[in-house]
C-alpha cells in the first residue's frame, strides 16, 4: 500500500474524481475478438466443417464494416481458391470487397 502525504493526496484525488463518473456506462470492445473469429470461421470452411448461415453473413457484415479485416486474417491466394471450391458466396463477397478497396487505395 502506498501512503502520500496529506496534501498530496488531496490533489491526486480531486483531479482523478473530475473525470469518474459512477452512472456512466462503459462498453469495452476487444478488436482483436473479431479478427480471430473470421479467421477461425474461415478456417473452418476450409478444412470442410459447415458453418452456419448466420455465422457467414456474421463474416460478410463485419469485412463490409472494415474491410481492412482482410489484410489481417492472412488469407492467402491458395486458401482463397479453396473457398472459392467450399463456399462460393462468401469468397465472392470477399473478392468484392478487395477490389473496392484496392480501387480506393
Amino acid at each position: 500500500m502506498l501512503y502520500y502525504p496529506l496534501h498530496l493526496k488531496e490533489i491526486i484525488f480531486k483531479n482523478e474524481l473530475i473525470w469518474i463518473n459512477p452512472g456512466l456506462k462503459h462498453n469495452f470492445i476487444w478488436e482483436n475478438n473479431c479478427f480471430e473469429k473470421i479467421r477461425y470461421l474461415i478456417n473452418q470452411i476450409l478444412y470442410n466443417y459447415s458453418i452456419t448461415n448466420e455465422e457467414i453473413n456474421y463474416i460478410i457484415s463485419t469485412i463490409n464494416k472494415k474491410p481492412n479485416i482482410i489484410k489481417n486474417i492472412y488469407l492467402t491466394p491458395e486458401q482463397m481458391m479453396e473457398l472459392i471450391e467450399k463456399n462460393e458466396s462468401l469468397s465472392f463477397e470477399i473478392l468484392l470487397i478487395i477490389c473496392k478497396t484496392s480501387l480506393n487505395e
